[in-house]
């Protein structure tokens, strides 16, 4: 009786009383065969067709040929095919290691000469097998550094922007809102809280510097800060923006701006109108939605001690001084250099010489009263 092949990896079953004499050099070569279908690796190189792996029994695989490929445990696949190229096995049970990694980024495909086949994409590695009929995948495609290819593990498409849900059993691609739903109700949290003192790390917590804001009727800060230049000279009767009751806003004027006061929109210090000069800097809290008071200012002409570059010199109630002396002294400059306004229910002195700068006004409502000592 001849010798005949053994069914799936092909190795030399040897009839009794056959081949007297070459028992131990066919017995290795079935061992070989064996072992090279647990462990060997074939390099094949995809040109400009398909590949059938060479399907020779019973000898070892010889990887410079290339013959016996078709029982070993891993295909290796390089070259530049220039399009998706298909390795063909033999269609009988099988599991390969295949490894594309062809260098123009084409794909390939692993199936017999008939049946289903696997597209391994470009860089890839996957476990496949052939049950006879068709070859399927046996674990999704990885990367040589073992990225898992989240398109075969899942068994969806590529799609932007969404989540892969699953169940344990099956996965799905939802967008944001759809996934929170399918994960228990998920909401957004709209007053999320520290629940301690925040700790910067070393770093700082800054103000932000939004976009200059062109000074209008109601003055339309926008929300992408909290410190803002203020340009042209137009009237300002309100604040048009909200970021919510307590935020604060630093405003920078680059020149001569008119603020009016009003009882719940724009509550000026003094409950009076305010003018600018460039460079003043005026702060806000808003303290309604919508609605702002002023909480504090720095002026361009201003010194430090006191209004108009002046001081208060004198004895505070408990008889200790406050200033320089013990006397209630009033100091201040000799020419009024920022444009002011005195409403009907205010009186004003000054210790003269006193002078008015260029371009500078002093405004008294009917009823006021000013004087020069």
């Amino acid at each position: 009786m001849a010798s005949t092949a053994s069914d799936l990896i092909k190795f030399e079953k040897m009839a009794t009383g056959e081949k007297s004499g070459t028992w131990g050099t066919l017995a290795n070569q079935a061992m070989s065969r064996i072992e090279e279908a647990i462990a060997d690796i074939t390099n094949i190189t995809l040109a400009g067709s398909n590949y059938t792996l060479d399907d020779t029994q019973y000898l070892e695989h010889a990887d410079s040929t290339p013959a016996q490929e078709s029982h070993v445990a891993m295909i290796k696949a390089t070259g530049t095919p220039g399009a998706t190229r298909q390795v063909i096995v033999p269609l009988r049970n099988k599991q390969y290691i295949v490894w594309n990694a062809t260098t123009d980024a084409s794909d390939l495909t692993v199936g017999g000469a008939s049946g289903d086949t696997v597209t391994i994409t470009n860089g890839n590695l996957a476990h496949v097998f052939c049950d006879g009929t068709n070859v399927e995948f046996a674990s999704p495609m990885f990367t040589t550094a073992g990225v898992l290819d989240m398109k075969t593990a899942t068994g969806l498409a590529v799609t932007n922007s969404n989540f892969i849900v699953g169940d344990g059993t099956t996965f799905v691609a939802e967008s944001g809102t759809t996934a929170m739903t399918s994960l228990g109700g998920i909401v957004t949290d709209t007053t999320p809280q520290l629940g301690g003192d925040l700790d910067c790390n070393g770093a700082q917590v800054q103000w932000s510097k939004g976009a200059d804001v062109a000074s209008a009727t109601a003055l339309a800060v926008l929300t992408d800060g909290n410190y803002f230049d203020v340009t042209g000279t137009t009237t300002i009767t309100s604040i048009n923006t909200t970021g919510g009751p307590g935020t604060l806003i630093k405003l920078h004027f680059d020149g001569v701006v008119t603020l009016t006061h009003h009882a719940t929109d724009l509550i000026l210090a003094g409950a009076a109108n305010f003018t600018t000069e460039a460079g003043d800097e005026l702060e806000f809290v808003e303290y309604a939605s919508g609605d702002y008071r002023m909480t504090g200012w720095s002026l361009a002409g201003t010194a430090p001690g006191g209004g108009g570059g002046g001081a208060f010199l004198g004895e505070g109630a408990s008889g200790s001084s406050v200033g320089n002396s013990g006397d209630i002294i009033r100091v201040n400059q000799q020419t009024l250099d920022t444009s002011q306004s005195m409403s009907a229910t205010d009186n004003g002195s000054c210790t003269g010489p006193f002078a008015i700068a260029s371009g500078v006004t002093l405004t008294l409502a009917s009823g006021s009263t000013f004087k020069v000592l």
